[in-house]
């Protein structure tokens, strides 16, 4: 884990920013050090990491949202050396409450990151982001399928299976990069944990280290699948909400998604799902089959089918119902628990179904096939055999599944 010297933290006050530390408010460390200080001046946040050169582009994103208006906290110091690490400085900004959950929240969060965006400089405006973080990392430049794992010593590659999600996986990182869409400046990690709200209005966004250059489409996909995390479990939007973010971004931006934005949109969500669940599968201490047992459980009963195309009874887990779940901690000293893992390839292998179905497998003459009963207990949450509320037809050619390979 990281961690900075509490001297060394005083001292890098005095140089860059006239005053040292006369109090240490807060600190939280994962995959950086954010530490909250008091000064003679004022209450500001320092936060501490690993060099790279795309801090001076997520510095300079920051800089010119803040000048524009947008709601973000001020950055004092660009990345400056500090114990080995570089440091940046921003204002701090009082409030801690994240949005209530409700169901406005999608439009909320879509509304947001849309004006986000069109704040946002343009690429050609700030220094490179590049490389993205992981987690938006689809174009890694590897020839294997995942980037590297951000706060596990482990090469994602080598741990196998599930076989359904490594060839998830590969699928949509081949339909990313295929895209053909501009980039603009946006944020990668949209999470609730990284807002700050006030009722309904957005009082602040954090955690700038997550800009990014990616396609608009795919920014407000992967935000539409993740608005919802709070950093406790349960927060992943389900498969519907995720729809209500997409079309409450395009009201937002005014204008209707185009068929290759709609596909790329999904495709990007259900990437950062697949990773997150990818890592989480090589934390559990059971065997990953046993565990997707449990996932693959359908609750009236009835015979479930595995990820290997094998009917199997309905099974459940070994520990007793008077047992609390298993709970471990990842490198970066967060809670784990196995059920995170379960519902993240659960929701995920359900986003899967949807990309395939409303994008992938359109014909001539055919409509999407919406999810039986059955395949809902597989997806995300229970619902009728009728479709949904029509969504946006993909025009493009005809192609069957294996083009994603």
């Amino acid at each position: 884990m990281l961690s900075v010297s509490r001297e060394r933290l005083s001292d890098w006050c005095r140089r860059n920013l006239g005053a040292p530390v006369d109090e240490v408010l807060f600190e939280h460390a994962h995959l950086s050090v954010v530490t909250g200080v008091r000064l003679t001046d004022g209450n500001l946040v320092v936060k501490t990491r690993p060099f790279a050169e795309r801090l001076h582009g997520c510095f300079e994103v920051q800089r010119i949202l803040h000048e524009r208006g947008f709601p973000c906290p001020e950055p004092l110091v660009p990345p400056t050396p500090l114990d080995g690490l570089a440091a940046t400085a921003e204002r701090l900004v009082p409030g801690r409450a994240l949005l209530a959950a409700r169901a406005a929240a999608p439009v909320l969060f879509a509304g947001a990151l849309a004006r986000l965006i069109a704040d946002a400089p343009s690429v050609s405006e700030v220094p490179t982001l590049d490389p993205a973080p992981p987690w938006n990392g689809w174009d890694h430049g590897a020839p294997r399928t995942w980037p590297s794992a951000d706060d596990l010593d482990v090469d994602l590659n080598e741990t196998p299976g599930p076989r359904w999600l490594d060839a998830t996986g590969g699928r949509v990182r081949a339909r990313l990069a295929a895209a053909s869409l501009p980039d603009v400046i946006g944020h990668g990690d949209f999470e609730s944990q990284n807002t700050r709200w006030e009722g309904n209005e957005l009082l602040a966004v954090h955690d700038w280290d997550s800009a990014v250059s990616r396609p608009e489409a795919a920014l407000a996909g992967q935000a539409s699948a993740v608005f919802g995390v709070t950093g406790k479990p349960g927060g992943t939007p389900l498969i519907d909400e995720s729809a209500q973010f997409l079309d409450a971004y395009a009201a937002a931006r005014g204008r209707p998604w185009s068929a290759e934005e709609h596909e790329v949109a999904w495709a990007a969500g259900l990437w950062v799902l697949t990773y997150n669940a990818k890592k989480e599968s090589v934390l559990i201490w059971t065997p990953f089959v046993r565990v997707r047992r449990v996932v693959f459980r359908i609750p009236d009963g009835s015979t479930a089918k595995s990820a290997s195309g094998q009917h199997e009874s309905p099974r459940v887990p070994r520990r007793s119902p008077q047992q609390a779940p298993v709970r471990r901690e990842t490198p970066g000293g967060k809670p784990f628990s196995p059920t995170g893992a379960m519902f993240l390839t659960n929701i995920g292998r359900g986003r899967r179904c949807k990309v395939e179905d409303a994008l992938d497998l359109h014909k001539a003459g055919r409509e999407p096939s919406y999810r039986s009963p059955k395949c809902c207990a597989l997806c995300s949450s229970p619902r009728s055999t009728a479709p949904p509320s029509p969504r946006p037809t993909c025009t493009t050619s005809a192609r069957s599944p294996s083009t994603w390979s």
